[in-house]
């Protein structure tokens, strides 16, 4: 019994992890609309920081990935642009849109 729940519990980790590196895709439109693939964004970096953890724990934090990779490229930029500054990000969306 042991062995089969923690064999479930990889196989769901290693699931996750790989469906949050595919490219995400948006349907609709933002009232009816939904998100496939939504990245999480990390909770907090070396100069930014989620608004709330319990929005992250919630999961309101997942954008599309390429939405990602601008704000964490972003983040990146301002690490030298804007040392002595900390940022903080809102809510953005659930894993779904």
């Amino acid at each position: 019994m042991k062995k089969t729940v923690l064999l479930l519990l990889c196989l769901l980790i290693l699931q996750s992890a790989y469906a949050e590196n595919l490219p995400s895709v948006c349907y609709g439109t933002t009232q009816e609309g939904r998100l496939e693939n939504g990245w999480q964004l990390p909770s907090s970096g070396k100069n930014y920081e989620a608004y709330s953890t319990l929005g992250v724990i919630t999961g309101r934090n997942y954008v599309h990935s390429k939405v990602y990779d601008l704000v964490v490229a972003a983040y990146k930029s301002l690490e030298s642009t804007a040392p002595d500054k900390m940022f903080i990000y809102g809510e953005s969306g659930s894993k779904e849109g």
